[in-house]
């Protein structure tokens, strides 16, 4: 039930717009949506360096306190919509993100929504298996998809990078279009997932950058004109809580 804004020109919402963080309406005659992906907090698996994927694993003890940690960091953060993939390791990290909200008496917190296109990526037979053991395997599929072969999938009915960023792109632009112009989405997913559609829209928008290492609960920003359905790609992995990752295998 929010109004819109006053008449006010773009010259005018252009001067008005600020970088700085803010938790006051935007402009809504901007075009620009603004999406914050966290990554999940710690599983037990990736304690273990096994490859998740589409498993459904759960946050440990240490994910569930990351999850709070990141909450209290992230408290004043503008936020019009709550997103997170269906995996349990997303969702739980959202809800306690929502849940720690509420506790804090913060006000207008969304209701939390899940999306399956923001799934880690599926990689198949080598789901379960320790990362370090498997590591020849995603480097020949790897390599497959540096040479333009997107549609190269993991073995054992695992998905391609073309799937991946094919779900992605679709899920991203949807929410934005729901989440409507000014909207900021704040959004849980995953390690791999993150790194696909960042690097993905960094090459739309001809640029190549060396992405960190995915920290849980690292955050990474975009920008997305739902008008054009242009990303552009801000920090990525950025640190958010004094915290080291064991493991970034999704």
């Amino acid at each position: 039930g929010e109004k819109p804004n006053g008449g006010r020109s773009s010259a005018e919402a252009a001067h008005t717009h600020s970088d700085k963080m803010t938790s006051k309406p935007v402009d809504s005659k901007s075009n620009i949506v603004t999406l914050y992906l966290f990554r999940h907090g710690e599983t037990g698996w990736n304690a273990e360096g096994r490859i998740q994927g589409h498993t459904d694993t759960k946050l440990n003890e240490n994910g569930k306190r990351q999850a709070l940690l990141l909450a209290k960091a992230i408290k004043d953060l503008p936020c019009t919509m709550l997103l997170s993939s269906d995996l349990a390791r997303a969702k739980d990290t959202a809800s306690i993100i929502r849940n720690t909200w509420l506790e804090l008496g913060r006000k207008d917190v969304p209701k939390l929504q899940t999306d399956k296109r923001f799934r880690e990526c599926n990689l198949g037979s080598l789901q379960g298996r320790i990362s370090k053991e498997v590591y020849g395997i995603r480097q020949k599929i790897a390599a497959e998809w540096a040479k333009g072969n997107l549609d190269t999938s993991y073995p054992g009915g695992g998905e391609s990078k073309l799937d991946v960023l094919t779900r992605g792109e679709e899920g991203i632009l949807q929410a934005a279009k729901l989440a409507g112009a000014g909207g900021t989405i704040i959004a849980v997913a995953h390690g791999g997932f993150i790194g696909s559609m960042a690097s993905h829209f960094l090459s739309k928008q001809g640029e190549k950058r060396q992405l960190p290492k995915a920290l849980n609960c690292a955050k990474s920003t975009f920008k997305i004109d739902i008008a054009t359905k242009t990303v552009t790609v801000g920090k990525v992995f950025e640190k958010v809580i004094k915290e080291e990752a064991k493991d970034d295998s999704g």
